[in-house]
């Protein structure tokens, strides 16, 4: 039988997150470039009405 828990149960901390799923800081600033790279001008349909 599988037991469920809500994840603010599971996991309360930052600390927890890293200690539960190995977390550790990639530094290399190829990893996601999508963060350090321009992002697109919103489409009409994007912006808050």
């Amino acid at each position: 039988m599988v037991t469920k828990i809500a994840v603010t149960q599971a996991i309360a901390t930052l600390r927890d997150a890293h200690e539960r799923f190995n977390l550790t800081q990639v530094t290399d600033e190829q990893f996601f470039p999508e963060w350090r790279s321009e992002l697109p001008e919103l489409t009409p349909a994007q912006l808050p009405s």
